[in-house]
């Protein structure tokens, strides 16, 4: 059963997560061993480019960390330390390509206000998805045990 993409309030901000969740996981499922960009790009159905952030942001937010070529990497901690609290973080930032230093505008007082309250919901999120490890994904297809 998978979630319809209009769940979430964006569909932009579904897919991020999602194609976050899957790539994480596709590197839980091979840890400790590293993925290259051309491994990943056979496990995940994402154009090249988009692996290739992706790697670089998750890599950039200390989930990913590079090994020996520009495009291999390696889980930065323990797959079963990893949640999808992990990845609602991540995904909150805006997937860059390159490196950019643009300067974020003024805020006012409505902008501080929102920023409160989505800090807020965000950190209830989170509470909730730390609850839910990545890796389970992997013992679930080896049939150890069953996702409910």
């Amino acid at each position: 059963m998978s979630i319809p993409p209009d769940y979430f309030p964006g569909r932009a901000s579904y897919r991020r997560l999602h194609a976050m969740a899957t790539v994480l996981e596709r590197f839980c499922a091979r840890a400790p061993d590293a993925l290259t960009l051309a491994q990943l790009g056979g496990d995940v159905e994402l154009p090249k480019r988009t692996l290739k952030s992706l790697c670089f942001n998750l890599e950039r937010l200390g989930l990913l960390m590079a090994v020996g070529t520009a495009e291999q990497w390696t889980l930065a901690d323990h797959p079963g330390k990893l949640t999808l609290d992990d990845v609602w973080r991540a995904a909150q930032f805006p997937i860059r390509s390159g490196k950019t230093d643009s300067r974020p505008e003024a805020a006012d007082d409505i902008d501080m206000l929102i920023s409160q309250a989505l800090l807020a919901i965000n950190q209830s999120i989170s509470t909730q998805l730390r609850k839910f490890q990545l890796d389970s994904v992997r013992i679930a297809q080896r049939g150890l045990w069953s996702i409910r």
